[in-house]
């Protein structure tokens, strides 16, 4: 250690540093705890050198940001193309229009029905971080599956009535 960063490792900050760096990479000896620390410095310093601003080009050219841009825009698109942001915008009119359609003046009613759409997401908002127990592939066939079953069982409701 040279005598910068000897001066460094009294400072409150490094001390602070070491302490969560402990708590939560587990570093007890210096040796682990001084390698940790110099690449936590180093992405840090990294990201200052750019403001921290990937930018267009390298996030679509870049290899180590490409997979997950894919990602991102394979899910946007399936947002879209799916109209989920459709029946989230319209779900009071979507409900208001089944109640008027149905004969009997029954099922569910618009704000029953919104609120219902707004559990069903903060369900998934709740399960979310436990989904990286999983592997992608897993998530997405499994996504797949459920709309599958859930397609059919709505379709033969529909075919009942």
């Amino acid at each position: 250690m040279d005598k910068s960063e000897q001066q460094g490792s009294d400072s409150s900050a490094f001390k602070e540093a070491r302490e969560v760096i402990s708590r939560n990479y587990g570093c007890w000896d210096e040796h682990r705890f001084m390698e940790t620390y110099a690449d936590i410095s180093r992405a840090i310093n990294d990201n200052r050198s750019n403001n921290g601003e990937i930018g267009y080009v390298k996030a679509l050219s870049d290899p180590k940001y490409r997979w997950a841009t894919a990602i991102c825009i394979i899910l946007a698109l399936a947002n879209q193309i799916t109209g989920i942001i459709a029946i989230n915008i319209y779900a009071t009119t979507i409900y208001q229009n089944l109640q008027e359609e149905s004969e009997s003046g029954g099922g569910i009613s618009p704000r029953v029905g919104t609120v219902l759409n707004g559990a069903a997401q903060m369900v998934a908002i709740l399960l979310t971080p436990f989904v990286t127990n999983f592997s992608f592939r897993l998530i997405m066939n499994g996504g797949f599956f459920l709309m599958a079953i859930l397609m059919t069982v709505v379709g033969v409701l529909a075919l009942e009535d």
